[in-house]
């Protein structure tokens, strides 16, 4: 019996939790990954919360009979997997952080990215539940900024490109 490499379990430094010694170097490497991974996944979200919006604004306006109402919402249902697989890809991301975050001594992080909870993931127009027109508050997924220096590292990880470097 020949073992498929998929099936083989990946153990980063934030699932072994003690278990053995890790290399402080790979604990760093993982903790840059998983934190712009999870501003990667928070934008994710935000960008398809507003693919969302648009789709029921569009559908309530211009959708009219039973196959184009299905079609709209097979396609508002394909607009909600994409929500949830990036909600469950940053509450990953955030998990490993807090896994790291304490192991490394790294606790910043923490005053911008927070546990998502599923009244957090919502568009700017929805309202949180018992909340009135007036009382509107934003979730605080749409306050965060991209990581500071995003793309720039002392080591030259996760480096953006410009144009202007290959001319």
């Amino acid at each position: 019996m020949t073992i498929k490499p998929y099936d083989v379990p990946l153990w980063l430094p934030s699932q072994i939790k003690g278990q053995t010694i890790v290399l402080n170097q790979l604990q760093q490497i993982e903790w840059k990954l998983r934190h712009a991974q999870a501003y990667e996944a928070l934008d994710t979200l935000r960008h398809h919360l507003q693919v969302r919006a648009h789709l029921y604004k569009f559908k309530d306006r211009f959708v009219r009979g039973q196959g184009a109402n299905t079609r709209a919402r097979n396609a508002i249902s394909g607009a909600q997997g994409r929500i949830d697989a990036a909600a469950a890809e940053y509450r990953a991301a955030y998990d490993a952080l807090l896994s790291l975050g304490s192991i490394l001594l790294e606790f910043g992080w923490k005053a911008e990215l927070l546990p998502l909870l599923p009244g957090d993931i919502r568009d700017l127009s929805e309202a949180a539940s018992g909340e009135s027109e007036g009382r509107r508050t934003m979730s605080w997924i749409w306050r965060t900024t991209p990581a500071e220096g995003a793309g720039i590292d002392a080591e030259g990880y996760l480096r953006e490109s410009k144009c202007s470097d290959f001319m």
